[in-house]
């Protein structure tokens, strides 16, 4: 199992299959409107290693991810990262939350933004 897979198959439902790793495609998918749909940008920010007495690395590896939730508003910015935050914690994972969300704003797409860094630890 690998965080590339563990992300997307916790978070897409949340937002049709738009959870993407450091970048957005370069079309991004649009509504009848033509307004930009709701989605996440995922980017791992490192973690921290379990290594023992004998110096023999553990069975789960952690990785520390940094998740974005965009969106055309403040508030469902804020309710899609809450929404997020309870996936990962339901998890069969070993969440941790790292702070509170923080908000953020696209000035070339006119979205707006909330971001929130997680710890998970997941088996190798």
């Amino acid at each position: 199992m690998n965080i590339e897979i563990i992300i997307p198959s916790l978070l897409n439902s949340l937002v049709g299959d738009r959870v993407w790793e450091s970048s957005t495609p370069d079309d991004l998918p649009r509504d009848g409107n033509g307004d930009i749909l709701d989605f996440i940008i995922w980017t791992q920010h490192g973690g921290q290693d379990a290594e023992y007495v004998d110096q023999k690395m553990g069975t789960h590896t952690n990785a520390r991810i940094q998740l974005i939730y965009f969106s055309r508003s403040g508030a469902a910015a804020a309710q899609g990262i809450r929404a997020a935050r309870d996936r990962l914690l339901a998890s069969d994972y070993t969440v941790g939350v790292y702070g509170s969300p923080v908000g953020t704003y696209d000035t070339a797409r006119k979205l707006r933004g909330r971001m929130q860094q997680f710890g998970i630890w997941y088996p190798q």
